[in-house]
């Protein structure tokens, strides 16, 4: 078994690293008979467990927009939901609206941020603790 892959829970074969506390399942899992939408069937999105990571992390206090600022100020659990949206949730440089649903899902609404005529520039994770813009 890879050492390298981090899991949330859904079995027991797999042990949580919890330096990471991300999800990350590169196709090898064993158990993904096959990755229906591009979502892991044992690890599901990684972006749902950094945005649930990020939403008990302390150090992230509520406010409208969790994105303002500098990037090399935001706290390490906002950074990493913004990578893995912005990997899991862009294909083919348009927005991956299954992947999107499978945060909708889970309770996170997501949304365009900016527009142009020919669709999304960014897009924008609504959670209860504030709002982060991604891509």
């Amino acid at each position: 078994m890879d050492e390298s892959m981090v899991y949330d829970g859904y079995s027991d074969e797999y042990d949580l690293d919890q330096s990471e506390n991300s999800l990350i399942c590169p196709g090898e899992c064993g158990k993904c008979e096959y990755h229906s939408d591009g979502i892991c069937l044992i690890a599901g999105p990684r972006t749902i467990s950094a945005l649930k990571t990020m939403m008990e992390d302390g150090e992230v206090e509520p406010k409208r927009w969790l994105t303002n600022g500098r990037h090399s100020d935001l706290p390490a659990s906002v950074k990493r939901v913004i990578e893995f949206a912005d990997e899991d949730l862009i294909s083919n440089g348009r927005p991956d609206f299954s992947m999107i649903e499978a945060l909708r899902r889970e309770g996170f609404e997501v949304t365009p941020g900016e527009t142009d005529s020919f669709g999304w520039l960014t897009g924008v994770i609504h959670t209860p603790k504030g709002m982060i813009v991604w891509g």
